[in-house]
This record gives structure tokens, C-alpha cells and sequence, in this order.
């Protein structure tokens, strides 16, 4: 029997007062655009298997919509997988305009081959995600699990841990996984979500800032003359990770006083 839709009202916090300002205005300081990183993160584990194929549709449709639209051509992406091991050999995948489809058959067809077997251990992912999110201006992680491994590291573990075991029951009874997202903008998570695969699947697109630019004084030594040079933007490392940090511990990606801001509305549909 199927059971209604639920909607779920989370919290989405926010890095400072002045970006939660500039989105309850709707406007955008922006002049340009910011390239966008989009790291999918889906679990293999034995319990995952059963909803294995609604976790690599998830992934397909994601991809072929270009995240809903929010990838645009210059956009990358990648795929990790973990069990208990972390596994970063899908090659990172630059957006095009008109490949979507091709794109999402590509990576459906990675994740059918992959098996699903032993523990999911969300740490190792998030062990080697803490960095990423530090050296990215913008990206977006989406991760497709089975919510049985708790949220660490995060500036909303309480929130998402919470919700969890809430929906554990029914999604697990439906053979759906969570989709949760995290984004990040300038180093620092900024907001989140966590759905059902079934949808509609929410995910929170805060404006990416633009760094600003700095001015650099040159004296020409012949006439004396004072010359203003650009600082060039710095290069952003590969989201494709081949060995994860040797670390146990998780540092918090966004400081502990992060502001709070807008209430964000997340579906989780609940099918019996």
C-alpha cells in the first residue's frame, strides 16, 4: 500500500549574515560566472544493494538534467563510491552543452558494474571530502546512501542525523535510498538537504561569489610610470581523489557559530 508524501521542514544554515541578506532579497552581486564542482557519493555496501537500482536512476536523471539545470558548460563532476573503502576511479567529466544524456547513460552503466558488497563506512568518504570542500570556490556533493551511517564533520550532522531514522524504515522497505546534499561555497558548507530518491529531489543553489580582485603596483623602471597588475585566479585541484588523507579524525569544514538562516522546505517521500 502506498503511503501519502510527508514533508519534511530542516533548517538550512548559512555562512554569514550578509549571503543570507542577499538571498532573501533575491538579488546577486555576481558579474561572472564561477566555475561549479559536482561530486556524486554513492555507497556500495551489501545493504545497499537492494536499492541499487534506484540509487544509479537517481544518479542518471541528476546527470542528464544537469542538476536540475544548475550545471552549466566549464562545470565538472565526478563520481566516488564507498563500502568500506573509498573508490575514486571514475574519471572527472566535464559538462558540455547537449551531453547530458550521454554523460548520465556513461555513468549509469560505471555504477551498474560496480558491486554491492560489505559495510558502508561513511567516514572514509568523509574523511577525503573535507579537503575538496576546502580547496573549491563552489561545489555541490550529492550523496546517495542508505542513511544507516551518521553525518560527521559537517556544520549539520544534528540535523541530518536526526532525520534519518525517521524515514530509515519506510525508504528501506521501498528499496530507496537518501539523497543528501551538501554545497559548499569559498571553502566553507553552506547548505543542505536530504531527500528521497523518488523526489522531487531538493537541492539548495546559494550564489557563488566572485573573489575579488586585487591590484598589484608595478613601477616601470624607464618612465616611472605606476602599472595595475591582476592577481589571476588560483587553480582549483581535481575533486578526483586518488589516496584519501591519513587521518581518523574529521575537522569541521564551517566553524561551530555559523549563522542561521532560512528555513528550507525537503521533501522525503515515504512509499510502504
Amino acid at each position: 500500500m502506498t503511503k501519502l508524501f510527508a514533508l519534511l521542514l530542516l533548517v538550512s544554515g548559512f555562512a554569514s549574515q550578509s549571503f543570507s541578506a542577499e538571498t532573501q532579497s533575491g538579488t546577486s552581486t555576481n558579474i561572472a560566472r564561477e566555475e561549479n564542482r559536482f561530486l556524486f557519493v554513492v555507497e556500495t555496501s551489501l545493504p545497499m544493494n537492494r536499492m541499487s537500482k534506484a540509487a544509479v536512476e537517481a544518479v542518471r536523471e541528476l546527470i542528464g538534467s544537469g542538476v536540475q539545470g544548475q550545471m552549466q558548460p566549464g562545470d565538472s563532476f565526478g563520481i566516488w563510491t564507498f563500502n568500506e573503502q573509498l573508490n575514486t576511479d571514475f574519471p572527472m567529466q566535464q559538462w558540455t552543452e547537449g551531453a547530458g544524456e550521454k554523460l548520465a547513460q556513461s555513468s549509469a552503466d560505471f555504477l551498474k558494474k560496480k558491486r554491492f558488497e560489505k559495510k558502508g563506512f561513511l567516514l572514509t568518504a568523509l574523511q577525503s571530502l573535507v579537503p575538496v570542500v576546502k580547496s573549491s570556490r563552489a561545489i555541490t556533493v550529492i550523496l546517495v546512501s542508505t542513511g544507516t551511517e551518521p553525518m560527521r564533520g559537517t556544520p549539520f550532522d544534528q540535523q541530518i542525523n536526526s532525520t534519518y531514522p525517521v524515514y530509515a524504515r519506510e525508504l528501506r522497505e521501498a528499496k530507496l535510498p537518501f539523497v543528501t546534499t551538501l554545497v559548499g561555497r569559498n571553502g566553507r558548507l553552506v547548505a543542505y538537504s536530504v531527500n528521497s530518491s523518488l523526489g522531487p529531489i531538493k537541492i539548495p543553489n546559494p550564489p557563488i561569489a566572485l573573489p575579488p580582485v586585487v591590484a598589484k603596483p608595478a613601477t616601470n623602471i624607464s618612465t616611472g610610470v605606476t602599472n595595475s597588475i591582476a592577481i589571476a585566479k588560483p587553480v582549483v585541484p581535481s575533486i578526483i581523489m586518488v589516496k584519501p588523507p591519513a587521518t581518523n579524525a574529521i575537522a569541521p569544514v564551517v566553524p561551530a557559530n555559523t549563522n542561521a538562516a532560512e528555513k528550507v522546505e525537503v521533501p522525503v517521500a515515504v512509499v510502504k
